[in-house]
């Protein structure tokens, strides 16, 4: 996705078409194999930083990714699929892998809502879906971002206003771990706000579901 914010920034109107047309093939691949979402786009800002965004991304500037991701989504729309956005609020700022580790970021909210927070703010209406990160701002909430009511609920649902479905990052991950087993992980995230909890492997997460 970083090749094609690139080439979106040298070829801009050739570049959003031709974001637009990977958004409809992807989507339109996938449906014709039976599957009806996917969790994309990354609205992370990064180019080099974090060790798991990095070419995820379309690229460290919020505009480029606003204009990108909004091709890509409307792509996708014309193909029958709704888009997903992640991770929000904003993975790109820490270079730690929170696939295996809990990443704190140490930024300010005011920070957020200036640099990683655009392209929720501006794409919301766009998005049927967003993901939350496993990653926690200490100066902002104690609670991780997928267990935080503050994060999910205060800013996400009431202050942004978004109506779409909110859905956890993969509990499986270590990032998850600093809210404990997975049935609290499981809680925790539905208190806080999700409205779907993902877990590649788990038995016992089943279990507790059930």
């Amino acid at each position: 996705m970083q090749s094609l914010g690139d080439f979106v920034k040298k070829h801009p109107i050739d570049g959003i078409n031709l974001a637009k047309d990977i958004g409809w093939l992807l989507a339109s691949e996938l449906i014709s194999s039976g599957i009806d979402i996917s969790f994309t786009p990354v609205l992370d800002i990064d180019r080099d930083r974090s060790t798991i965004i990095g070419n995820r991304s379309f690229g460290d500037d919020p505009q480029l990714v606003i204009d990108v991701a909004e091709a890509l989504i409307k792509g996708m729309k014309d193909a029958g699929m709704a888009a997903t956005g992640k991770h929000f609020p904003g993975h790109g700022g820490v270079a730690e892998d929170s696939h295996i580790e809990a990443p704190i970021d140490n930024r300010a909210l005011e920070e957020l809502f200036e640099y990683d927070l655009k392209p929720y703010i501006v794409l919301q209406d766009l998005l049927g879906g967003i993901m939350s990160a496993h990653l926690t701002f200490p100066n902002i909430d104690s609670d991780s971002v997928g267990f935080s009511f503050f994060w999910l609920t205060t800013i996400l649902r009431q202050q942004l206003g978004f109506n779409g479905v909110i859905f956890s990052d993969d509990l499986s991950m270590k990032g998850a771990d600093v809210a404990g087993s997975y049935s609290e992980k499981a809680r925790m995230a539905l208190e806080a706000g999700c409205d779907m909890i993902l877990s590649t492997h788990n038995v016992g997460l089943r279990r507790f579901l059930k």
